[in-house]
């Protein structure tokens, strides 16, 4: 049995070697930077799910329709909702919130949800609770550049405090009641029972 002789490489066949094991290094190496410059998955943190308030801006109970009914009961009534639910609410009754019957006090959630052009006109709770503290001026020129529904809200507002004995400027009275087409100078007040 004659021994088998180990052919040794040839000068050009250990180069190939050589290089066949840089091109390995090589594609490794791209492989790993093409991981690091994005096509890897990204970690995102989970979301946390903030609370985002609602506040009633009518004069009387507001009904919102998320996931489930919630009502706010009177004029300046906040409630908080997780951002999901807030999102389900302003999917159901998208009209209601840009239209000012309801104010959202987050200005990141307002913005995220394309609300930012509805918000530029909308009277916010603070506006509208000292709006007719103001100059009569001030209070009709404010009153003509809100939508229709907060215009309501005014003049439901006004009809509350005239009820109520309330002052409000007889300025106001009269230009605000040329514009809505009510007599609100003669609004009498609500009697109550003096048993």
């Amino acid at each position: 049995m004659a021994e088998e002789k180990t052919k040794k490489p040839t000068k050009a066949e250990q180069e190939n070697e050589q290089l066949r094991q840089q091109m390995a290094e090589m594609q490794k190496m791209i492989e790993e930077m093409q991981s690091r410059l994005g096509t890897q998955p990204t970690v995102v943190e989970g979301k946390k799910d903030r609370s985002i308030t609602f506040i009633n801006l009518t004069s009387g109970q507001l009904v919102l329709k998320g996931t489930h009914i919630y009502t706010i009961d009177k004029q300046f009534g906040k409630r908080q909702f997780t951002e999901r639910e807030a999102m389900v609410i302003l999917s159901n009754m998208p009209q209601t919130i840009s239209n000012g019957m309801v104010y959202i006090a987050d200005a990141q959630f307002v913005a995220d949800n394309d609300l930012t052009d509805a918000y530029r006109t909308m009277l916010t709770d603070k506006q509208l609770k000292t709006l007719l503290d103001k100059d009569a001026s001030i209070v009709v020129d404010t009153y003509n550049n809100v939508s229709d529904v907060q215009k309501s809200i005014i003049i439901d507002m006004i009809v509350d405090k005239r009820e109520h004995e309330q002052f409000v400027d007889n300025n106001v009275l009269v230009e605000l009641g040329k514009l809505c087409g009510r007599d609100l100078v003669n609004i009498t007040p609500l009697e109550t029972d003096k048993r």
